[in-house]
């Protein structure tokens, strides 16, 4: 595990996870549970509001049990793929616009980049022949 922002969070009872830095404090987060670590004035978490536990779906024993509960179910996994497309393209975005160095202007619709001709090429590639879907 990465050292610790704060000396009274303990790291090593996460396990393992990743951990994104910012001006206003850390998020650790692994499959099962999330940790938000406010740092300094600007660290001001009284805004946050948790979902409530309506909201929530409950723990199912671990992602390859919610997998098979989701095959053999009509159950929905806590991450399923309505969710996880919509991160991934936030995420996709978030590398290329550290890549090109610029803020994006990015149009959900079309899956275009509309201010970055060199961002909005990253998105996409070019397949060798035989190598494409069609449909």
């Amino acid at each position: 595990m990465p050292e610790s922002p704060l000396p009274y969070v303990d790291l090593n009872k996460v396990g393992h996870g990743a951990m994104f830095k910012g001006d206003k404090g850390a998020l650790v987060s692994h499959f099962e549970s999330r940790v938000l670590i406010p740092l300094g004035a600007e660290g001001d978490m009284t805004y946050y509001k948790p979902r409530p536990e309506s909201d929530r779906i409950p723990p199912l024993g671990g992602f390859q049990q919610e997998w098979i509960n989701a095959c053999k179910t009509h159950l929905k996994t806590s991450c399923d793929f309505d969710y996880a497309g919509k991160l991934n393209e936030v995420m996709v975005l978030g590398l290329v616009a550290y890549r090109v160095g610029t803020k994006l202007e990015y149009d959900g619709a079309t899956g275009k980049v509309t201010n970055s001709p060199e961002g909005d090429a990253l998105l996409r590639r070019e397949y060798r022949a035989g190598w494409t879907l069609s449909g």
